[in-house]
């Protein structure tokens, strides 16, 4: 045994540093990473995602932390297109792929998504009768999107332009229960219109 220790001991001191190095990786890539909220903007306007991330520390109280790992955690995907054909084509596979829990886009995609029960009701989430901005109804005169108009979140991200561009929920899926993530997106969507 003295002999095995003496000439296998950088060996076995090298192959315990790679198990350990191994571990540890597995452990980092398995973690759930997750965000608690997942926002989708789809425009023509350049946005300064930088903007989102400034406004984090502010939105964390306002977040629920929907995968218990401790952090409160969003992520803004920002999809800039040339033509507005081209928003459309793919709003409606990023809607369908139900990964995101808030969009921000123009009034002509909204209006252009054939599905309006994809977007949540504003009546859960705002009381509408106090907003005096422009908002979109479905064939049921349902509200699904609200107008970020002269909104001061929508200037300070770039959207200057912003009576275009509208807000909106994701629905929770039909017979799914209301997850935390778009209860977090109901609230963001919330203070945007509100404090905005």
């Amino acid at each position: 045994m003295r002999d095995f220790i003496r000439y296998y001991k950088w060996h076995l001191i090298f192959f315990l540093i790679i198990a350990v190095c191994t571990a540890y990786v597995v452990v980092k890539v398995t973690e759930d990473k997750t965000p608690d909220l997942v926002v989708g903007y789809f425009g023509t306007h350049y946005v300064n995602d930088q903007t989102f991330n400034d406004n984090l520390p502010m939105w964390k109280e306002l977040l629920h932390d929907s995968n218990e790992d401790g952090e409160k955690k969003a992520a803004m995907y920002a999809f800039i297109y040339d033509r507005q054909r081209d928003i459309d084509e793919d709003f409606v596979d990023v809607v369908d792929s139900d990964q995101y829990d808030l969009y921000i886009s123009t009034k002509e995609t909204f209006e252009n998504f054939e599905d309006k029960t994809r977007f949540e009701d504003v009546e859960t989430y705002l009381n509408t009768q106090e907003e005096k901005v422009p908002m979109l109804k479905d064939s049921k005169g349902r509200i699904y999107a609200i107008s970020i108009e002269d909104n001061d979140y929508a200037n300070y991200m770039g959207l200057n332009d912003s009576k275009d561009i509208y807000i909106a929920v994701a629905a929770p899926k039909k017979g799914d229960e209301l997850t935390t993530n778009k209860k977090n997106a109901r609230n963001i969507a919330q203070y945007i219109i509100e404090e905005g």
